[in-house]
Parts: structure tokens; C-alpha cells; sequence
């Protein structure tokens, strides 16, 4: 059963469904995220971006300042660049499916981390750390593109 339904011009872009189950309610595609203030140069959607350690914002809007990261394997990664909203607030995708820049050869199922260029790259070890960004939905053979992934970071 779809409860909600979350369109726009161009069709269904998200829902709220159960499955019948008793306690199953399913929100597609579910992505958490936050407002930022990315300080410097705007990135491009995608990109890594990792928290600076600045003054909040007077509105509270903004709970985190941040940058494109350029710290490999950096343990202050807040997520994925989603864009800017109407109101020219800057969105950091923290959690849940998204897309993410990564640069060189990533397998399904790779943990990723960032490369310190303001993309993803595939993480050394199989564990997950304070460091890991997420886990790769689609392989990349070689070169900087967007995959999918599934994002822990924030």
C-alpha cells in the first residue's frame, strides 16, 4: 500500500509504503540529510565534503560549516554535496542511497572514503571506520564518475 506519494512535475519522485507486514513502512528512496554552509569554492554535486570547526550559524540553520574535502581518508567527512535548496541553503546527504563523485577503480560493495581531491575512493580496509563514507552501489572502472552509494557518514 503507497500511504504518501511525493511528486513533481516530472512524476513520483519518493513514497511512504507497507508491505502488509505488521510494522513494515518503507520510505523510497530514503535519504537523510542536513543543512550546511559550504565555504569556499562551491562544489559540484556529488563531491565529498568534510566539517570545518567554525562558529554555528546565528539561524541555527547551519549546524555544520563545511568544505570539499581534502584530507584523504579524513575522519571529519559530514557526506555527499546534494546541491542548493530554493532558499539558497547548501544540502550535505549524510545518510541513505545517494551519488558520489570517486575517482579510480571501485567494486560493488566497496567501502569508500575520501580521496582527499574532493571525491570518493575505494577504502583499504573491509571495516568500517570513523573515516568511511559509505559503500559503492555500482562499479567504476577507472577515472572520476558518479556511482550509487550507500552513505553513513552523518
Amino acid at each position: 500500500d503507497t500511504f504518501i506519494d511525493f511528486r513533481s512535475a516530472t512524476g513520483s519522485i519518493g513514497n511512504i509504503t507497507g508491505t502488509g507486514v505488521s510494522g513494515v513502512i518503507i520510505y523510497n528512496t530514503f535519504q537523510g540529510g542536513h543543512f550546511t554552509k559550504v565555504i569556499g569554492k562551491k562544489p559540484e554535486i556529488g563531491m565529498v565534503l568534510e566539517m570545518i570547526d567554525e562558529p554555528l550559524s546565528e539561524d541555527m540553520k547551519h549546524l555544520v560549516k563545511s568544505k570539499v574535502c581534502r584530507t584523504a581518508g579524513s575522519r571529519k567527512v559530514y557526506g555527499i554535496y546534494g546541491g542548493t535548496d530554493k532558499d539558497g541553503y547548501d544540502i550535505c546527504i549524510g545518510l541513505g542511497a545517494s551519488a558520489v563523485l570517486v575517482n579510480g577503480k571501485v567494486d560493488v560493495g566497496d567501502l569508500l572514503e575520501a580521496d582527499g581531491l574532493g571525491f570518493a575512493h575505494k577504502q583499504e580496509s573491509h571495516l568500517v571506520k570513523d573515516s568511511t563514507l559509505g559503500k559503492a552501489t555500482k562499479s567504476n572502472e577507472s577515472g572520476i564518475n558518479l556511482i550509487g552509494c550507500l552513505v553513513y557518514s552523518g
